[in-house]
Formats: C-alpha cells, structure tokens, sequence
C-alpha cells in the first residue's frame, strides 16, 4: 500500500582534469553546461598542455606626462585584468609608432584616435603576418556627450578609415541605440531611460563563438554601427561573422548632436538588428600594395611581400572591428 516514486538527479556535478605534476583543473556546474561540455574539456587541456601563454599586447591612448611615465588611462581596470589573466605575457604598455614585436600574438587597440600612416602601417603589417587583433573603436566620449559643445559635437575619427574600407568594414558615423533596451542615464538627479546606453542580450550574440558564446547581458555605451561589404569579403576569400547585435528595436542614430537628451522617441525611426561587433578572418593584401610604405621611400613590391620580409598576400586578419 506505500505510493511510489522516482527520482532522477544528476549527481556528476564536477570534473578533474589532472595532467602531469601540476594541480587538478576543476570544472563545476557540470549539468548547467552539459551542452558546451565537449568545448570546455577540449579548451582546458589546450590551455594545460600549452607550454607558455599567449603574448597579449594592448595599445591605448594615455595621458601625456613630460616629467615622468604615462598616467594611467581609462582603460586602467581591462589593463589589470590581462595583467592578472597572463602575468608578464601580457604587454599593456605597447604602442604602434614602431613594429609589433614578432612574439606578439594578440593585440588590442582601445580607442585609437587619429592614427599616423605609419601607425596604421605597422597594425598592418602584425595582422599580414598571422597576429590577431582586436579593434575597439570608440567614436564618442564624455566630452561629446555633456561638453560646452555637445549641441554641435563631432564623432572621433581613430585614423583606420581608409585602412577598413579596403577590408570591406565600415564603422558608420553616429551612435547605436536600442529601444527594447531598459538601461538609465543619469539625468537631473534621476535616471531615466537611454537608448543609447543598450543592453546587449545573449539571443543576440553568437553562440557558435567561444569569444560570445555563455556571456552575459552586456552594457555598451554610445556603441557604433559596423557594416561590412559581404561581396568583399566573399570576392576576397574572407569570412564575416556578426559576434554581437542590437535586438530588432536597434536604431542607428546618424549623428552625436545633443547626444544627452534622454526620453528620445521611437517613433519614426527605422528599427532592425544593427551590428556591433564583427569578426574578419581570411586573407588580404596589402593596404600600401604599390604605394609608398609610409615614413619611407620605396611602394609595396607588386607581389605582395612587404619590407623586412613579411608577405603582404597572405595573412588572417582576426581583428573584430567594434563600435
């Protein structure tokens, strides 16, 4: 006469990944990653069985300081967090007036602003030789947004224009915004509603991509729109991927003008999913192929090859260009 019942639970909540003399690498929450197991356990023991860190640099603009080093900039907290990640392989002082040192893996460019021929040159030159870089491009600042002359205020330009439409990539003038998105600008002692300010959401990232896949709503602030030519790129052998967009509600403001008005409108507004962050990979050519290599005399031989041996034909820019 006793009720029966059955009970089913997953019990493997954990697993050890032992290799060699070194301590265990423990993954937890076994059962909230069940579908992404096989990633996990494959991008561990890469990382275990890797017998040094990748080189990670990072190019940012710092404040000018004449009696001493360069002040910490705003992008100090990212800096630390590489430092913490990968120790002394991660080179956060670098800059593009010279060659990318050649055991440079990645390199993050934050924020570039007005970059020299020469600068851009060099970026290149790192991309042509197999190096992955990661482009934030961030047309707008505080100043725009609340200055004396926020009414008339003019998007940054980061000096790769030129340098992205020959890959087939436009970062559009204007800011992004989302009206399905609920994040608060502060406003007259209150917060109230901002699109410019989206909440980007996981539905909206790629989850093919170990780079979005499992991230959280993400917060961008005053984001812009990246477009890039499909035809290019499937001209030219290369391979766009949209890593993050704007949900339907996304809105591409055109310009920056009064870019601190809250309460802005939806109406009459083209709303559609707008890119954020893309990602290129493939081969390209040589921005400067038969023109002069800037800051020196002789063009970018006709087959490719660049100054001091690298070979301006082949190459896999990985950079995600990004608003």
């Amino acid at each position: 006469g006793h009720g029966s019942e059955v009970r089913i639970s997953k019990g493997y909540m954990s697993l050890a990944i032992e290799m060699g003399d070194e301590r265990p690498q423990v993954l937890n929450a076994l059962a909230q990653i069940e579908d992404q197991l096989e990633y996990w356990i494959i991008a561990t023991i890469y990382t275990r069985a890797r017998t040094a860190p990748p080189i990670i640099g990072m190019v940012s603009h710092k404040p000018y300081n004449p009696f001493g080093p360069p002040q910490p900039g705003r992008f100090r907290d990212f800096e630390q967090a590489l430092q913490r990640a990968f120790g002394t392989a991660a080179r956060t002082y670098l800059t593009l007036d010279e060659p990318v040192a050649e055991d440079v893996d990645v390199l993050v460019v934050a924020a570039p602003r007005d970059l020299k021929p020469e600068q851009v040159y060099h970026l290149e030159q790192f991309l042509l030789r197999g190096g992955r870089g990661i482009l934030l491009l961030d047309p707008v600042d505080i100043d725009n947004v609340l200055g004396r002359a926020a009414q008339q205020a003019e998007p940054h330009t980061s000096g790769l224009e030129d340098w992205l439409a020959h890959l087939g990539v436009t970062v559009e003038k204007g800011v992004v915004g989302d009206f399905a998105s609920d994040c608060l600008f502060p406003r007259g002692g209150e917060y109230v509603r901002y699109p410019y300010w989206p909440t980007l959401l996981p539905e909206n990232m790629d989850q093919g991509n170990p780079v979005t896949r499992n991230l959280l709503p993400m917060p961008m602030y005053w984001p812009a729109a990246v477009t890039v030519d499909d035809a290019r790129q499937e001209a030219e052998g290369r391979t766009a991927t949209v890593l993050v967009a704007t949900t339907e509600a996304g809105y591409r403001r055109p310009d920056i003008k009064a870019l601190g008005r809250a309460n802005e409108s939806p109406d009459g507004k083209l709303k559609e999913n707008v890119p954020v962050i893309v990602l290129l990979e493939g081969p390209t050519k040589s921005f400067w192929l038969g023109k002069p290599v800037p800051g020196e005399e002789p063009a970018v031989p006709e087959d490719g090859s660049a100054p001091g041996g690298d070979n301006g034909s082949e190459g896999a820019p990985g950079g995600s260009p990004e608003g």
